[in-house]
């Protein structure tokens, strides 16, 4: 019984030393090291866009999974119609790692080229 017992403890330590451990590690760069680099990311990117943190009226952050990437939805006070969409991913060719997309609201009806902060080139 005790041989059992002892073969049975030896498979989950390297069960869990070769398939544990390693999921392990792919979860924490997946989630909060990406977290980490995109909030890193997007303050050097505003930064560089002259926008102060005061002027943020409210930000939502998400992971989204299929696509690999890490969303940043900015409203800036002083653009109300406004909805700027930095997206963060590893594998972008983009400053700073980050493409930003801008979506004007419905019921905003000035034209498109008043946006304040535009997107960087490199």
């Amino acid at each position: 019984m005790r041989k059992i017992f002892k073969s049975i403890m030896t498979l989950m330590k390297s069960l869990f030393i070769y398939v544990g451990i390693p999921i392990i590690l792919i979860w924490v760069y997946l989630f909060p090291y990406t977290k980490f680099q995109a909030k890193r990311n997007f303050n050097k990117y505003i930064s560089e866009q002259n926008v102060s943190k005061e002027n943020i009226d409210y930000i939502y952050e998400n992971w989204e999974y299929p696509k690999e990437l890490y969303l940043i939805i900015v409203k800036y006070k002083n653009q109300p119609g406004y909805k700027y969409i930095y997206n963060y991913s590893p594998t972008h060719k983009k400053p700073f790692n980050i493409s930003l997309d801008i979506e004007k609201d419905k019921s905003y009806n000035k034209k498109k080229s008043n946006i304040k902060y535009p997107p960087l080139e490199k």
